[in-house]
């Protein structure tokens, strides 16, 4: 078996209870099972997508479809007899195009396959669209799935460059980029990434392309011609040094083999090509700096459009900000407003002013003595802990000294009550002399 056979019946959709219906001609599902029809279609287009970019075929992005029913032919089940009607199918679908019209067509591929895909789904939903009728046998095809995936890759990889960088000739991009990829390959992707995805520009007669612009410039065309004939010289200078080493041994050859003459012949062609590298190198290096000198231009250009777009965008902004006199206004009436917060504190705090300081202070005076006589009772109590202790009298005399000690209370009491109701009596006349004190302060 063929190698892309061996490729194809190791591939998940191609499993060995499958391989009867994949073989066989399934044509007939498109209308008694459409949905078997759509699997194997389906299978056959992922497979093949596959082997095109795993390097099952010459190209990576366009099938060859004239040999393909031998290279897939299965010992047991033959030729695979369905295989162009899912191409056919795939074609309808916008998965598979032409290599031709793919190249020559200026309206993107897309255009269609988005209308077609929403006309085929009524038409087959209504009844009035089968499977296809006519296989595709031969002729190369684009595939679209693998397109799209290289495209992605090469988008990729020019993200972050400058546009000095992000500027190609069509060999120097194959070289560098896309070094997997046949030249038909390169165009397709070329023509892909710039009619339908709007990704680069590319001019295929001069062999420019600029990804991430939509537009060739002069410039461009100036830096791609630099970068073009730097790629000539760097090759030309590895041909050299390649001549120098292959001069050399073959001199040291002579003189071991004791040919003076043809040793003689070897050195001189040593030097003529040293001579032709040291050539090659000098000019090497001055494309180089001319590149260098560019792309610093180019810098500077970038820069100055964004100074330029910065200075449009704050002189927008300075508009609508309304110049100086507006900031004036604006700033004056923030500090006539927070005057007038202000105000309205003050006179808030002033209303809510009513706690009668006096009562306060006297409150304040009470809990001042009330501390007091705490520290007083608490040195008695600490004193009288320090005393010595006294032998315990006998009961009667601690029953007299209890009954003179409440006499005494009784007695201190009442003092305390006359005491009491004689300021009670003195309070009006006190507070009547307050009063007058009072009017005479004010009068």
């Amino acid at each position: 078996m063929s190698e892309l056979l061996n490729f194809v019946l190791a591939h998940p959709q191609f499993r060995e209870a499958r391989l009867p219906s994949l073989y066989s001609d399934f044509s007939h599902l498109g209308t008694l099972n459409p949905t078997g029809f759509t699997a194997n279609t389906l299978a056959w287009t992922t497979v093949l997508s596959s082997s095109l970019a795993a390097g099952h075929f010459p190209d990576r992005l366009i099938l060859p479809v004239s040999q393909l029913t031998t290279l897939l032919s299965h010992p047991t089940f033959g030729r695979p007899l369905a295989l162009g009607i899912a191409l056919a199918e795939a074609q309808h679908a916008g998965t598979l195009y032409p290599l031709a019209p793919f190249l020559s067509s200026p309206t993107s591929i897309y255009h269609w396959t988005y209308l077609g895909s929403l006309f085929s789904w009524g038409l087959t939903k209504t009844g009035l669209r089968g499977p296809p009728t006519k296989p595709i046998t031969e002729g190369r095809w684009v595939m679209i799935e693998c397109v799209e995936k290289a495209a992605e890759i090469v988008a990729e990889a020019m993200r972050g460059r400058d546009r000095v960088d992000r500027v190609m000739t069509v060999d120097l991009f194959r070289e560098e980029v896309a070094s997997d990829l046949s030249v038909d390959d390169v165009r397709v992707l070329l023509k892909f990434m710039s009619r339908d995805k709007g990704m680069a520009a590319w001019d295929d007669q001069k062999g420019v392309v600029v990804f991430g612009e939509t537009v060739v410039g002069e410039s461009d065309v100036a830096v791609a011609g630099l970068k073009g004939t730097l790629l000539g010289i760097r090759r030309r200078v590895e041909e050299l040094e390649e001549d120098v080493e292959k001069c050399t041994e073959t001199a040291k050859q002579a003189v071991d083999r004791a040919n003076k003459v043809k040793a003689m012949a070897a050195l001189r062609s040593r030097k003529t090509v040293e001579r032709a590298l040291e050539e090659k190198t000098k000019a090497m290096v001055t494309v180089e700096d001319v590149l260098a000198g560019l792309r610093s231009a180019q810098d500077n250009v970038e820069l100055v459009e964004v100074l330029e777009r910065s200075g449009k965008a704050m002189a927008g902004l300075n508009k609508e900000l309304g110049g100086v006199e507006r900031v004036d206004r604006v700033m004056e009436g923030l500090r006539e407003e927070r005057e007038n917060v202000e105000e309205v504190n003050r006179v808030l705090a002033q209303a809510g002013d009513t706690v009668d300081e006096e009562s306060v202070e006297e409150e304040l005076e009470a809990m001042l003595e009330d501390v007091k006589e705490e520290e007083a009772a608490e040195k008695r109590r600490k004193a009288l802990e320090e005393m010595p202790s006294v032998p315990k009298k006998p009961t009667k005399e601690r029953d007299l000294e209890r009954e003179l000690s409440d006499s005494l209370e009784g007695m201190t009491l009442g003092s305390l009550k006359v005491e009491e109701k004689a300021e009670e009596e003195a309070e009006p006349e006190k507070e009547k002399e307050q009063g007058q004190e009072r009017e005479k302060e004010y009068a």
